[in-house]
């Protein structure tokens, strides 16, 4: 505590030499730049849900800047993904620079806002990974072009690529165009990549690519390109004995000015020639030859013998591939040698586009915005990101690291961590993040408070800072399960994957007199527009004059116009496990048995589960909060040292179990932390007696030694057989000094 009374000091301007007195409370203890500063952390709190569990999440309150000075010591080359939604300087109070907020009226703030981002990206950049790490930078357009400028200039070795992520549906007023998405930079470190994933029913835009199980394609082309002239060596018989009605071979091309009808087969078999539904001479999709191969293993299939129209499919190479890998199993044969496939169990992964339109990403949403007012029953934060906007970004390149570091060093609002955890909740990972805030209050809070009298430092300035009204709580509310008033968060997470779930296929019957009424192509395409738009994926340009039916490998809904057509029909749905929606034109007794008729060919289509899981069931695992701190290297005994550094030693040995803690009473001259898996010699005079008793503790990983001595750490650390060692200098500060390291 400090006495108001005393008498305000006088303070000297160096240039004007004019002497100035201010009140003692407003003074604050700087460092000159390049001078050497020396951190620590000190604990301010910690939530354990998982006892005994040895991950352990890490929130620091400090300047990023000299956080990450001090990360760069601890995990260089380290981290897996740096996650930042740094500010946007929209011109609005969203960031400070040398402690004043930056407006649109600043002709500078383009350059400041680079600076900061600058000095903060070659930092981080040290703590990636180099082989394989990814860092994600999100950015409106205010400073885009700018970042990705910058981003190219320090990443020179990276692979830059840039998101387009919808984050208001309704939009977000701009003097000109309404803005509803923002930006996402990947830049990809090494071998780092985006993985194929299992995306819940939100992502399911385009069925076909989607689909979850086995699809034999048809051998017959369509579309474009799809006729004889286009690959003339693609329209050649496909033969069958007339008797036995199985497949004899593959004959050679027809020659060229040779008509289908004019071509005549081999004595006592019958040849299925590749025609369109329209009767015009078409080709194949895949050689004889190749043809060959796959019905010599099983990959190539027909239905009902119909003679010379009889349909003809095979197993394309990722179907093929998906065999071949166990991910589809084979269960049988059928009598004409095709394999019965089995792709139960089967999730379709798959990387997205650049542009992500999703429902759940929105900011303002129950998941951003919403959110925030679940736990904390107020508004405490402008522009959260959406929880799964960041937890579906992180996924893409975390799916496959269950033990990931993940860096956010403006983590504002925390969704950052909150995000990690829902991931480690989903697939069971134990992936850590770390998040760095400071405590600044917003301008208008800080005007508040001003006027109530208040100072930075006050207790109730600081209550109000971000890091320990926002990021902290929303933490410990998120792992326990319970808002900030205690009470349990009265909503539920959206978990995927899971099994795919079996559901009814949609069918629709639609009521015409007689076909007449669809004798034109305009008929038809007014009759597909009248059609449920949220289920109907089918466009108007598919048909024409003559299209009875509309079976698509590309689409998942399928239309009947012509019931005379109906046997054709299911003979081209046959194995389109992908289509789900049906429209039919036929009276009640056609519609009924057609209905009947689908459903045995088909059967269920089985779609990605969804599961929810109740926000109040909270997190298993836990979290401490620190502050970083300066020590004055003058005035701290070497013991006070060492006590105050213990959490950072904790941090570089892999931050396992809850940190120690040290009482006030003298140092050994050793120490094991076994719940953390690491050690420190004090002195080296107790080498022998350290070097015994760690052949006693097989779960320590690493060992810190003091000594002044490079050849005698060398030497003591080669006899230790622990998998990392560090060596200390005796004058504890200097290893961690920030601004200027030991040579």
């Amino acid at each position: 505590m400090y006495n108001r009374s005393i008498q305000a000091p006088t303070v000297i301007d160096k240039v004007t030499k004019e002497a100035s007195a201010y009140p003692i409370e407003q003074l604050v203890v700087v460092a000159e730049f390049g001078e050497p500063i020396y951190p620590y952390l000190k604990k301010l709190d910690s939530i354990e849900n998982a006892p005994g569990d040895d991950l352990w999440h890490i929130l620091i309150e400090s300047d990023n800047y000299h956080a990450l000075q001090l990360l760069e010591y601890l995990y260089v080359g380290q981290i897996d993904c740096i996650y930042i939604d740094p500010p946007y300087n929209t011109g609005a109070s969203d960031w400070k620079y040398n402690n004043n907020y930056v407006d649109s009226s600043d002709i500078y703030r383009h350059s400041k806002w680079l600076s900061m981002m600058e000095k903060r990206l070659k930092l981080a950049k040290r703590l990636l990974n180099p082989k394989d790490s990814v860092l994600i930078c999100t950015i409106d357009e205010k400073e885009y072009h700018h970042l990705g400028v910058l981003l190219e200039e320090i990443f020179p070795e990276a692979r830059i690529q840039m998101i387009s992520v919808a984050i208001h549906s309704s939009g977000n007023a701009r003097a000109e165009f309404s803005r509803n998405d923002e930006y996402y930079y990947y830049v990809f470190m090494g071998d780092s990549s985006p993985t194929p994933i299992v995306f819940g029913s939100e992502w399911q835009q385009d069925g076909v690519k989607r689909q979850s199980t086995v699809r034999w394609e048809s051998l017959l082309r369509s579309g474009v390109g799809s006729a004889r002239e286009d690959s003339p060596n693609l329209f050649y018989p496909v033969l069958f004995d007339t008797k036995t009605e199985q497949l004899v071979g593959f004959g050679k091309p027809v020659e060229q000015g040779v008509s289908g009808s004019d071509y005549r087969a081999p004595d006592g078999t019958i040849a299925v020639l590749p025609y369109s539904s329209n009767g015009q001479e078409a080709r194949w999709r895949i050689s004889a030859e190749r043809a060959n191969e796959l019905y010599e293993i099983g990959a190539f299939d027909w239905g009902n013998f119909k003679g010379e129209n009889t349909t003809l499919k095979y197993l394309k190479k990722g179907e093929l591939n998906k065999v071949q890998t166990g991910i589809y199993t084979v269960t049988g044969y059928k009598p004409n040698g095709a394999m019965i496939i089995s792709s139960e169990g089967y999730k379709p992964k798959w990387i997205p586009s650049t542009q992500w339109n999703i429902k759940t990403h929105e900011a303002g949403g129950k998941w951003g915005s919403g959110l925030i007012t679940k736990i904390f029953g107020e508004k405490r934060f402008d522009y959260p990101k959406s929880l799964y906007a960041v937890r579906d970004a992180l996924r893409m390149i975390l799916e496959t690291k269950p033990k990931a570091i993940v860096l956010d060093f403006f983590a504002g609002s925390g969704t950052t961590a909150h995000a990690v955890n829902l991931l480690n909740l989903q697939d069971g990972g134990s992936r850590q993040c770390i998040m760095v805030t400071n405590n600044e209050v917003s301008k208008s809070e800080s005007n508040k408070l001003l006027k109530g009298g208040y100072q930075p430092g006050d207790y109730e300035w600081v209550k109000l800072g971000i890091a320990r009204y926002v990021t902290w709580p929303r933490l410990t509310s998120t792992i326990t399960g319970f808002t900030v008033n205690g009470d349990p968060i009265n909503e539920n997470y959206i978990l995927q994957p899971k099994d795919p779930v079996s559901k009814p296929r949609y069918f629709k019957k639609i009521d015409f007199t007689n076909n007449m009424e669809l004798n034109t192509a305009s008929k038809k395409k007014g009759l597909l527009s009248l059609i449920d738009k949220d289920k109907n994926d089918l466009t108007q340009s598919m048909i024409k004059a003559d299209t009875e039916f509309i079976v698509s490998d590309e689409h998942n809904t399928s239309f009947l116009f012509n019931i005379d057509y109906k046997d054709e029909w299911l003979d081209a749905l046959e194995d389109m496990n992908h289509i789900i929606n049906f429209y039919i034109v036929a009276n009640n007794r056609e519609y009924n048995n057609i209905k009947k008729e689908l459903e045995n060919l088909l059967g269920d289509y089985k779609e990605i589960g969804e599961i929810e899981v109740p926000m109040s069931n909270g997190f298993p695992t836990n979290a401490i909060f620190f502050k970083l701190g300066f020590l004055n290297k003058d005035s701290v005994a070497l013991g006070r040292q060492f006590k105050e550094l213990l959490s950072v030693l904790w941090m570089k040995a892999g931050a396992i179990g809850e940190c120690p803690e040290l009482d006030d009473s003298e140092l050994p001259g050793y120490l094991f932390f076994p719940d953390n898996k690491f050690a420190v010699l004090l002195n080296e005079t107790h080498y022998a007696s350290f070097k015994d008793e760690l052949d006693g503790h097989s779960e320590i990983e690493t060992v810190f030694i003091v000594t002044n001595s490079e050849k005698g750490f060398t030497e003591m650390s080669s006899g230790l057989g622990v998998a990392e060692t560090y060596q200390l200098y005796r004058d504890y500060l200097d290893n961690f000094r920030i601004n200027v390291r030991r040579s």
